[in-house]
């Protein structure tokens, strides 16, 4: 190696231990996001004001979204060095603006009807998802107080180790996932009765399953790692063959979607973090494959309602058109006449009472088996679909809107305010282990999964202990501290 080489490498060791661990983010980047933001809520604005139905109920929504937006915007406007794109802060920010964009057509147009409130007018509803973003503000200022004026958190004592046999240890990994996916499917009864359970309702056909998808998810996790500690692994067929054969068991075995998407976002934000730059090219390339994704997988699963399996939807799907819209118009109604949100709002708690925090004790007791107790709290999608939609399958809603039911206003304060705390000590933990890839992939699950509701913290906390299982199998981290 010359001096120059020599030279480049202290100079590329030096700027990776200074700069952020949440990859910097630019100036030009921040005044970008700003100005999308921006642009976005004058859209908004000039379009309700010049729309001829609009309402007092209407320009209340659309103050609150500004309110909303002006508050999320407090971390960008005093951005701090030790900020980037993947801290909780800014990567808040642009979960938030993705998930407030599919709702623009009743930013605009107001809330016409809703499924489960059939004799309520357009007026009543839409005030009521004026409601729906007062919370927001309440769960986003209750988050910033948590996470600003808290005290610093000890950190983890951990030691991590240089990987051996890697790539070894990932292929036994994705092949025993394999197996066990086959082995639940024999207990299923075969792939073919395994797929066509879904269109009896999957909440119901697959409850008590957690412990099975909990193996089945293990390829998948070995591939990020994989995936974290070598920056070249991307260019063998070995990395793709895992990967790829992990996200179809995680499919078949569940039918989720959810579950293929969100391990792709997990690649992108593994090797972002890793290479501690932001691929603006690969982020709207692989958004595109995910709403296909959507649309072409849920059109297969909505096959089995006819008690067959259509094969065709995946040999020869519907045109790109029509895929795309089937997404769309799917993640739109669940913010529309289809969400869970707006009849929590109207009938909690005059007509349906507080859960008073079962639905969050049902995520913490969901390894006790429903045998041994029957009454076990139920996950809140299910309760409402149950209670609101009289139908036996799972509809999401905010975390906001749990906390709202489970306790009124002050539990969504509550229960931010702690998410906040988690969320600083979270930042202090991977900020302390910055130079570690290893740490990368618990980060990433952490950041991304967990949310302060009872399905969040279920999905969070699956896929985050089977990464430490992982790490721990494949020599890659101890609990024991460095002796000094």
């Amino acid at each position: 190696m010359n001096n120059s080489e020599l030279t480049k490498l202290k100079t590329d060791s030096h700027r990776y231990n200074n700069e952020s661990p949440f990859v910097p983010m630019h100036w030009p980047h921040r005044i970008l996001l700003i100005a999308i933001i921006v642009i976005y809520l004058l859209f908004v604005v000039i379009q309700v004001y010049f729309n001829p139905k609009s309402t007092v109920a209407l320009q209340w929504v659309n103050l609150g979204l500004v309110v909303n937006f002006l508050l999320l915007l407090i971390p960008l406007i005093f951005y701090q060095p030790s900020y980037g794109w993947f801290h909780p802060l800014i990567f808040n920010i642009v979960l938030t603006l993705i998930h407030e964009i599919r709702k623009t057509p009743i930013y605009i147009n107001g809330l016409e009807a809703h499924i489960a409130l059939p004799n309520w007018n357009s007026e009543s509803l839409t005030f009521l998802l004026a409601d729906n973003i007062f919370l927001s503000i309440v769960g986003l200022v209750s988050y910033y107080c948590g996470f600003f004026f808290s005290l610093r958190f000890g950190n983890l004592q951990l030691t991590f180790l240089p990987p051996r046999h890697l790539k070894l240890k990932v292929l036994c990994v994705v092949i025993f996932s394999i197996v066990a996916c086959a082995a639940y499917m024999q207990i299923q009864g075969g792939i073919a009765a395994h797929i066509l359970s879904w269109g009896q309702g999957r909440r119901a056909t697959l409850a008590g399953q957690f412990y099975w998808q909990f193996l089945i998810q293990f390829g998948a996790i070995a591939c990020l790692i994989w995936l974290a500690k070598d920056p070249k692994a991307h260019f063998q067929g070995l990395f793709w063959i895992c990967s790829l054969s992990s996200l179809v068991i995680n499919f078949l075995s569940g039918g989720s979607r959810s579950s293929v998407i969100y391990f792709i976002i997990f690649g992108l934000m593994v090797s972002m973090i890793r290479d501690r730059k932001v691929a603006f090219t690969q982020i709207l390339t692989f958004a595109l494959i995910g709403l296909f994704l959507i649309g072409i997988l849920g059109d297969f699963r909505n096959s089995t309602w006819s008690g067959e399996i259509n094969w065709d939807k995946l040999n020869q799907p519907s045109s790109t058109e029509s895929i795309f819209g089937l997404a769309t118009d799917e993640l739109g109604s669940r913010s529309g006449d289809g969400s869970g949100e707006i009849p929590i709002l109207a009938l909690v708690p005059n007509q349906v009472d507080f859960l008073y925090g079962r639905s969050y004790l049902a995520a913490l007791t969901i390894l006790i088996p429903r045998g041994l107790w029957p009454g076990k709290p139920g996950l809140v999608d299910g309760v409402v679909g149950n209670t609101f939609f009289d139908l036996d399958i799972g509809i999401p809603i905010e975390p906001t809107l749990e906390a709202y039911w489970n306790f009124g206003v002050p539990g969504v304060f509550i229960v931010f305010f702690a998410f906040g705390l988690f969320h600083k000590w979270l930042v202090w933990t991977f900020r302390n282990y910055a130079t570690q890839t290893s740490m990368i992939v618990p980060y990433v699950i952490t950041l991304y999964l967990i949310e302060p509701s009872g399905p969040g913290i279920i999905r969070g906390m699956i896929s985050l202990t089977s990464s430490v299982v992982l790490l721990r199998v494949f020599g890659l981290l101890s609990f024991r501290a460095k002796s000094k």
